[in-house]
């Protein structure tokens, strides 16, 4: 009998051992979502002026010449190609041209004043961090366009 009441006290104890245990508050928790973000600025830009020859007198006996400069920003870039389209794509190198109330005005476009390269040949102008490109235009002497605005839009592209 001794054993079983032994047994029984032991017992006993492993119950109230328990029952102390389940009394204990269980672990709560409690959690909330946040927005991870970043605004991507283009590292690199590039701004043009009009390239503004000013008044062309019919049959005028020299040639017409005008300039504008490129801003190109790109920080930290070595060697970036910038390059001039050529419209329409199939035209000779060099053959721009504006429109307006008569036949068009053809003209040319350089770069590098230096050492003038011809604008819409396959050469890209390589840029390095900031750096302004000087294009230089000229109309041809002689011409009988009829009289009235012409204008042309030509982009400017920097690839980075």
């Amino acid at each position: 009998m001794k054993m079983i009441k032994r047994a029984l006290a032991a017992l006993a104890l492993v119950a109230a051992a328990v029952g102390f245990a389940s009394t204990d508050a269980e672990a709560q928790t409690a959690s909330s979502d946040f927005e991870v973000r970043v605004l991507v600025n283009a590292a690199c830009t590039i701004t043009a002026l009009p390239l503004d020859f000013g008044a062309y007198i019919s049959g005028q006996s020299t040639p017409l010449t005008g300039s504008t400069t490129l801003d190109v920003t790109c920080p930290g870039a070595v060697n970036l190609p910038v390059t001039v389209d050529l419209v329409p794509l199939s035209a000779p190198v060099g053959a721009f041209e504006m429109t307006g109330p008569g036949a068009n005005i053809p003209y040319t476009m350089t770069w590098d004043t230096a050492n003038p390269v011809v604008l819409g040949a396959p050469e890209a102008y390589l840029i390095t961090d900031s750096t302004p490109i000087t294009i230089d235009g000229q109309i041809a002497a002689g011409l009988t366009p009829a009289v009235g605005n012409y204008a042309q839009t030509v982009t400017a592209t920097l690839n980075f």
